[in-house]
């Protein structure tokens, strides 16, 4: 796979702009590749690492001769829960994590955070009257925090959830059906398993999330999935460096591991 440089991811940003300012598009999400060198023989020992600093998301290792061998760690929730009451999110709006000062978010930020949450309660109300939403809060993960706005629900039928809910704009964008056909038009890649959905279903509870925070191992590299949400009020460089904080969390672990395999005791 392919690394995107920034002058590709430039170019696919100034077309989404173009239909963000004219009002085609009010959100979408783009997405790029960014390629490091990885030692597939460590993997079991990266996925300690990832696990420790990512403890408020889904850490997972997969592999199968159809998708390769992905990792990751993501902190969007999907569909969590039982029978009686599940448990879905909007999760929209990224910052870096600072450990002595609360986040400040802008417009932009909480504009697109509002443009998931209400596309998701638009969707409870079609679904169900039996549904509850929380106050937006900050939500850490590894080394960003994101805007985090949760729901509580109850249906018989998590599958028919699922089909309604996914992908929320918090991955493709809105309208919908408008955005995806530019994602796929516009971006360099495919986006293989990244922003789809993984999980697994155990009696009568259910636990699906999003894929970010991933990457593809290969022989002796990776390729890490990042992406953003870009509005109208979206600024390029902004936009590249959020990606380049989220990549953050897959690397951190990688440089712990790498830095007490070398410590000489």
């Amino acid at each position: 796979m392919t690394e995107t440089t920034f002058e590709q991811y430039s170019d696919t940003f100034i077309a989404a702009f173009g239909k963000l300012s004219s009002g085609e598009l009010e959100k979408v999400v783009l997405s790029r590749i960014k390629k490091i060198p990885f030692n597939t023989k460590e993997i079991l020992n990266y996925l300690f690492y990832l696990k420790a600093s990512n403890t408020n998301a889904f850490t997972y290792l997969i592999t199968s001769p159809q998708t390769g061998t992905w990792v990751g760690a993501t902190p969007e929730k999907l569909i969590q829960g039982t029978t009686g009451e599940f448990q879905t999110m909007a999760l929209a709006g990224t910052q870096p994590h600072d450990r002595l000062n609360e986040p400040n978010w802008s417009e932009k930020e909480i504009h697109e955070h509002e443009i998931v949450a209400n596309e998701i309660e638009d969707v409870m109300k079609k679904k169900t009257s039996d549904y509850s939403r929380k106050e937006r809060e900050n939500h850490k993960s590894g080394s960003v925090v994101h805007l985090k706005t949760e729901f509580t629900f109850a249906t018989p039928d998590v599958t028919d959830f699922i089909s309604a809910l996914h992908p929320t704009s918090a991955i493709a964008g809105k309208p919908k059906d408008l955005a995806v056909n530019h994602i796929k038009e516009s971006e360099s890649h495919k986006r293989e398993l990244y922003t789809g959905y993984l999980g697994f279903r155990r009696g009568e509870e259910s636990h699906y999330f999003v894929n970010l925070r991933c990457m593809q191992v290969h022989k002796d590299a990776a390729s890490l999935y990042l992406g953003g949400g870009i509005t109208k009020e979206s600024i390029l460089e902004e936009e590249w460096a959020e990606t380049e904080d989220k990549a953050k969390s897959l690397l951190s672990p990688l440089e712990k591991m790498q830095n007490f395999a070398g410590n000489d005791f």
